[in-house]
């Protein structure tokens, strides 16, 4: 943790000495708790104090292989974590232990993102298709296909890596390796909007909803891990309602993937680039980069913002550490 004023360093947050490529990070809606699924080898999920960082829970879950995502439920009282074992637990996020497990993928569990209600739990799998389940009691309520709006798998791959539900609850946000995003009704599952701006190698990863559900943005991800295309190495923001790209945020000149995250108000997008650690917060209405941040010469390849919009926390894979960057003081 840093003081984005002065620069001095005023906490780091361990995952581990083994700990890989680590996708799964959330905030808790109070914003108190920020908790971690790493493949670290015998603790898969750690949950640290965020004003301290004390470590108050630390186990697998219940979980068997490395998982993929964690998510909070809105009222903060439940875990869930899926990866690679098809499976997704939701356990107690004070004690951690697990409550019910929610079966029946027959790919790796990507994605995990509760509705605001949290009564129901989407869940994204490497099999091709998104699952809905009813919390309490557990109960598949929905199965859906990660198809385009003919009916079919354009890329032959069938998967995204990510969804989020919007802040009513009525829409599901995906990715999808056609280059798109697609946003998706929760109750029947049939698409309403493809977020389209992506062009070449690249494709839209990793889409949010802002707050208020009137935004989207989603970085260019490179698709086969080549140079060419480098002309989307960007993040686009999109009308949530109508699908109109608002916005092209440039300057992320690194090679590798890039993570992005939209400000509780909707005002701002925070962006970071893999490879070169450099972050960038850019203001939405003009698309002009108001700060840029070193944040590791290793690498950054996730960035967060905390739910009262202060904190940006950013993670760094290759030292293996959290870095939470505190808002520069107003002039």
């Amino acid at each position: 943790m840093w003081d984005a004023g002065s620069g001095k360093e005023l906490l780091t947050l361990p995952v581990g000495n083994n700990a890989t490529f680590l996708p799964g990070v959330a905030f808790s809606p109070d914003g108190t708790r920020l908790a971690v699924a790493s493949d670290n080898g015998f603790h898969r999920v750690i949950v640290w104090d965020a004003d301290t960082g004390q470590e108050v829970l630390k186990g697998d879950m219940g979980y068997v292989g490395p998982p993929n995502d964690i998510a909070f439920s809105p009222d903060g009282k439940l875990g869930a974590t899926g990866g690679e074992n098809q499976k997704v637990n939701i356990w107690d996020s004070m004690t951690g232990q697990v409550l019910y497990t929610f079966s029946g993928h027959t790919g790796t569990i990507f994605g995990i993102a509760f509705s605001p209600d949290g009564r129901r739990i989407a869940i994204a799998s490497g099999d091709g298709t998104a699952r809905i389940w009813q919390v309490t009691p557990p109960q598949e309520v929905r199965y859906f296909p990660f198809v385009d709006s003919n009916g079919v798998d354009p890329t032959g791959i069938g998967w995204g890596w990510m969804l989020r539900y919007s802040p009513d609850g009525r829409r599901i946000l995906a990715d999808y390796l056609d280059h798109d995003a697609r946003i998706w009704d929760a109750l029947s599952g049939k698409e309403l909007l493809k977020l389209e701006g992506f062009e070449g190698n690249y494709y839209a990863n990793y889409p949010v909803f802002s707050a208020d559900g009137k935004l989207v943005a989603a970085r260019g991800a490179d698709l086969i891990g080549d140079e060419k295309g480098m002309s989307d190495r960007a993040i686009i923001v999109w009308d949530a309602q109508t699908g109109k790209q608002l916005v092209r945020l440039v300057g992320l000149d690194g090679r590798d993937e890039i993570s992005c995250a939209i400000s509780p108000d909707g005002t701002h997008v925070a962006g970071a680039i893999r490879d070169n650690g450099k972050i960038i917060i850019w203001e939405v209405k003009s698309g002009k980069a108001m700060l840029t941040m070193e944040g590791s010469p290793l690498g950054v390849i996730w960035v967060a913002y905390s739910p009262d919009g202060k904190p940006l926390i950013t993670y760094c894979n290759k030292i293996r550490t959290f870095t939470i960057i505190l808002p520069v003081p107003e002039k």
